[in-house]
């Protein structure tokens, strides 16, 4: 298993303990030096690669350096190597970004050494994509009622939160099918925004509830409203709920 994670900008770093600094006698060393703090590095001028990552079909330049390997408090056992990513400046023409920096799990090279899993390249285009993770970690969580079902026992617990996934995965699957990663036909609400280059969950949930309504079977019912104060309350109420849950967004 490979792990690529984000790397606060003063996680404190050690080299890997050599076998000249082991003591004759007693407990072995587990780390080696303290090495330079992830934001250290971008004060040094040399070292650093050039490379472009494709996202969304736009071109990204980026500046990254590699080092390594190197090892955290509390996990000796598995070396490490931090790529660092240099952020972009916009009086430059790009918009504005912040530096990163990324600990990758290293693998034997198989000469005593360590080496990268995959090409530093492949792990920035990889680790780019992590925005689209938290945005489908939001959209569960808040608009597709991740985490609301009501579980009474501890497998209920798990499949509930299963089933939501499994229905969620599908119903992106099938907006990949029909929409691709264009705007898609479902227009944004509001005259005040014309929507984003690409389709959201909303407009996805729309477009389908749409297509549902077009149906026979989910055709939306009118009904006329009471004379009745306290049953005009209800209605509207009733109502309101409705709207609320089929636009949640």
């Amino acid at each position: 298993m490979v792990v690529l994670a984000r790397c606060a900008k003063n996680r404190a770093l050690y080299a890997l303990p050599r076998a000249q600094d082991q003591p004759a006698r007693g407990r072995r060393r587990q780390y080696g030096e303290r090495r330079p703090r992830p934001d250290a590095w971008l004060a040094d001028r040399s070292g650093w690669q050039r490379t472009e990552v494709m996202v969304r079909d736009r071109t990204i330049p980026l500046s990254f350096r590699v080092d390594g390997p190197c090892l955290v408090q509390g996990a000796p056992a598995q070396p490490l190597f931090l790529l660092v990513v240099k952020g972009s400046d916009p009086r430059r023409g790009y918009r504005r970004r912040p530096a990163r920096f990324w600990l990758v799990s290293a693998v034997p090279d198989g000469a005593d050494g360590w080496a990268l899993p995959w090409p530093a390249e492949q792990l920035l285009a990889w680790a780019w994509q992590r925005w689209e993770l938290e945005v489908a970690h939001r959209a569960l969580k808040t608009s597709f009622g991740l985490g609301e079902v009501q579980a009474w026992s501890p497998v209920a617990a798990v499949l509930s939160v299963q089933w939501t996934v499994w229905a969620y995965a599908v119903l992106v699957l099938a907006g990949l099918r029909a929409w691709d990663l264009g705007r898609g036909p479902v227009p944004a609400p509001g005259r005040w925004w014309g929507g984003s280059g690409r389709w959201s969950l909303a407009r996805l949930w729309q477009g389908s509830r749409q297509e549902l309504w077009g149906e026979q079977a989910f055709h939306r019912v009118w009904s006329p409203m009471t004379a009745n104060w306290w049953e005009m309350a209800d209605w509207l109420a009733a109502k309101t709920n409705a709207t609320l849950a089929s636009s949640r967004t």
